[in-house]
């Protein structure tokens, strides 16, 4: 019988200089910014009680752990022939476009994974399916990330650049008084005790320490082979040992491996949409700059502080990009054939500095093909004088009504979905649950 959880959506945001951190969380865990189908809490629950197979193998790793390196091995050791597997890519079960993906997977799977041991497949754990728990020296773990994400937008869309130090402060530990660390997949230290503590009760669980299987590869090969009960060659370990050094793994990456036909795809229009754009976020910013005037009540004649001085010429210097913002008039590109299903997907949610709502049309056509477009969104400032996050997001689920257009012919198989705005009420109505945010989602077919 399927368990439904309840999960506590939220968001960490921090500011540190000019970096902006900006990450989605599910009870306090930062998660990867993915448009999941229905959402991250959807998505564990579908994981949770997930259908396993016996055969399964879960790899669970911290990030920046040597997950593609292990996995690579994994996939050898099961289908015992030391060949790489064709794709670049290997979506992990939280970021993966739809669960029937990984339903299809030809077994025996080698499903990976960076979520905590507490949202693993209840089945897999109680039918004692394998496990393999990746792990790296933490120091390494967090250089490595910090060069991961130096360069990227893991951590929101200005946290590009960012120093060392203020990786260290926001995403490491966490500062004196911030509850959790503005990185995901919560922390190093919890992810490894959650794991420890599962091992006391777990027995088919095997710890991989990435520095073992560096020092000694064949060893540590042979000894995951014992594990998982896979009857392994000497000639075969040698074989898998060679192809996973990481010079050969580089080339394979660079030369062998390819992106599946669908991703490239998305990935070729993602770059033609975005290659000659820049989003200077004008509008809303110049409104928060004035209201924070209004705030410090600086008058028209007063001289402006420092601080707000240099973001308001960072705004003066950002207007001549207004010429760079276009947008297609059609939601539908030229490369979907005849659409079969249509959703309009609506967003809202508060903060203390501003609230708002966000539309997005997601179209399928008869080839399984997916189209996700932006259809339109709208914003308010906070007032100057502190309101309750509660208020701010049910003004945030009040813009949202106010994007809902009912058509008076529908087509077949369309659907809207709000959210936030259900669980916004609940929480209202039910005293005891005031505190509590969860996600819901309502359909109106």
């Amino acid at each position: 019988m399927a368990v439904v959880k309840y999960f506590r959506e939220g968001r960490i945001f921090r500011k540190d200089g000019e970096i902006e951190f900006d990450i989605l969380t599910v009870d306090g865990i930062g998660l990867a910014p993915y448009p999941l189908p229905g959402g991250y809490p959807k998505r564990i629950n579908d994981i949770i009680n997930m259908d396993t197979r016996p055969d399964d193998i879960i790899l669970a790793t911290f990030p920046k752990c040597g997950t593609h390196w292990m996995r690579e091995i994994l996939e050898m050791l099961v289908r015992g022939q030391a060949e790489y597997s064709k794709e670049k890519l290997v979506i992990p079960l939280e970021l993966a476009a739809n669960m029937n993906m990984i339903n299809s997977l030809p077994s025996p799977r080698v499903l990976h994974t960076h979520l905590p041991y507490k949202w693993f497949p209840r089945k897999h754990i109680e039918n004692g399916g394998k496990i393999i728990h990746g792990i790296r020296n933490p120091k390494d773990t967090y250089v490595s990330y910090f060069h991961h994400s130096s360069t990227g937008l893991e951590f929101g869309q200005k946290t590009k650049g960012m120093t060392w130090e203020q990786f260290f402060d926001n995403c490491v530990i966490g500062k004196v008084d911030y509850i959790f660390p503005a990185c995901l997949c919560g922390t190093w230290f919890d992810n490894a005790k959650e794991m420890d503590l599962a091992k006391r009760n777990n027995t088919n669980i095997y710890t991989v320490h990435y520095e073992k299987l560096k020092e000694d590869q064949s060893r540590e090969i042979k000894a995951i082979a014992t594990f998982l009960g896979i009857s392994v060659t000497d000639d075969l370990v040698k074989d898998i040992t060679e192809k996973c050094v990481f010079k050969n793994l580089k080339y394979a990456y660079e030369e062998i491996k390819e992106y599946p036909q669908e991703l490239k795809k998305l990935i070729k229009e993602h770059h033609e949409a975005v290659k000659d754009f820049k989003h200077p976020n004008i509008f809303r910013k110049a409104k928060r700059i004035v209201q924070e005037f209004c705030r410090l009540k600086i008058g028209w004649d007063d001289a402006i502080p420092q601080t707000q001085e240099r973001a308001w010429k960072e705004w003066m210097s950002n207007l001549p990009e207004i010429e760079n913002i276009s947008t297609d008039r059609c939601c539908k590109p030229a490369s979907l054939d005849k659409i079969c299903n249509a959703q309009l997907h609506i967003f809202s949610d508060g903060s203390e500095s501003r609230h708002g709502a966000c539309a997005y049309l997601r179209l399928v056509d008869k080839d399984d093909n997916v189209s996700l477009s932006l259809v339109m969104g709208k914003s308010r400032l906070a007032p100057i004088k502190q309101s309750p996050i509660l208020r701010l997001e049910n003004k945030g689920g009040y813009l949202q009504q106010q994007q809902v257009v009912t058509p008076t012919a529908k087509p077949q198989n369309t659907q809207c979905k709000n959210t936030k705005q259900t669980s916004t009420k609940r929480r209202v109505r039910d005293k005891e649950r005031h505190n509590t945010e969860t996600s819901n989602t309502k359909d109106y077919t």
